[in-house]
């Protein structure tokens, strides 16, 4: 077994000719290269930066609903000191009708007029959603739901960071429908008050043609110092505006990550990446910016508070606990089973 890998680990080594690999329409990617390489210029900037997350935890549900909490957080730094933090949480009740000859995900989100969007819905064999023509599980909607929402937030955020930056923690291409458009009033209110909105991704599965990861190559260069890595890919897709970047915030750090920026200008990336730098210092995650960390840390919906919020909902039913119990015997038995012991 150790001869395996071994033999594999010399097969992944360094070629020249590697390209990346982006198969779909709209992508033309770069070949690998030393060149592409540059430096992050370190500077004092006074711009502002926000960070963004999210997360959601079910609370009840069964084959055909779903609730759900979802928890946004937010953190705002000047000077590499957090100068603002907020915290948003809804609750989302997904629920499958029939719609014409199909199934659809209606989706109310309670609390949902502070950000601008209170309802949404989904085909449930959405061809976006679903794998192999099956239909979408609800649970799943919970997620897209959140992602809907950290948009709709960094969109309001821009009216208050006006020159500033904005980092989520995920990518910048709409795959799921309904996504581009919130996508597209997000870049709106971006540029009309000149902020750079971003994206960081903590894994990413980027490969080459030859099957080879590109963030284990670049990263077993062993460049010196903070630097990043652009160009890499040449996007021209109406769903994907971005560019894409590999970064190395910490020269002491083992990991790089995936960056993408919308719309970029030369200097501003410059800002970006230096915000980033100074940020990405804690020995917490030596080389990932601690603004993402914190919003991570607060946006977890924690195991014990849904256990609460459940407790609190089966009590509040009252004689409605029984009906409901009738649906969550429809997908509880695995809970069943794992319990014997």
């Amino acid at each position: 077994m150790e001869k395996s890998v071994i033999d594999l680990l010399e097969r992944l080594s360094f070629h020249d000719s590697e390209i990346p690999h982006f198969p779909r329409e709209g992508y033309t990617p770069v070949k690998l290269s030393k060149e592409n390489f540059h430096k992050i210029k370190k500077s004092d900037s006074p711009n502002l930066i926000a960070f963004i997350d999210g997360g959601n935890q079910e609370i009840t549900g069964a084959h055909n609903f779903s609730l759900q909490m979802i928890r946004l957080y937010y953190c705002i730094y000047q000077n590499n000191k957090r100068i603002k933090k907020n915290t948003y949480e809804a609750f989302v009740l997904i629920n499958a009708i029939k719609k014409e000859k199909s199934i659809s995900y209606e989706v109310k989100i309670s609390s949902g007029d502070a950000l601008g969007i209170d309802k949404m819905s989904f085909d449930a064999y959405d061809a976006t959603l679903s794998t192999g023509g099956r239909m979408v599980k609800v649970e799943s909607i919970g997620e897209i739901s959140r992602k809907f929402l950290e948009i709709k937030l960094a969109t309001k955020l821009c009216q208050e960071l006006k020159n500033g930056f904005i980092v989520l923690d995920t990518t910048l291409e709409a795959t799921v429908n309904g996504e581009k458009k919130l996508f597209d009033e997000m870049y709106k209110a971006s540029m009309e008050n000149n902020v750079m909105i971003s994206a960081l991704s903590k894994t990413t599965s980027l490969l080459t043609e030859s099957g080879n990861s590109v963030i284990a190559i670049l990263n077993s260069l062993n460049v010196d110092g903070e630097w990043y890595y652009h160009p890499l890919v040449k996007i021209d897709n109406h769903d994907h505006k971005a560019e894409v970047y590999i970064v190395k915030l910490n020269e002491k750090s083992k990991y790089v990550f995936r960056l993408e920026a919308n719309n970029p200008e030369s200097d501003k990336i410059e800002i970006l990446l230096s915000l980033l730098y100074l940020n990405s210092k804690d020995p917490v995650f030596l080389g990932y910016p601690y603004g993402l960390i914190e919003a991570d840390k607060f946006a977890r919906v924690q195991n014990k508070e849904v256990d609460v919020k459940r407790t609190q909902l089966f009590m509040k039913l009252g004689k409605n606990f029984e009906k409901l119990k009738n649906y969550l015997n429809t997908k509880n038995a695995h809970n069943i089973l794992d319990n014997i012991k």
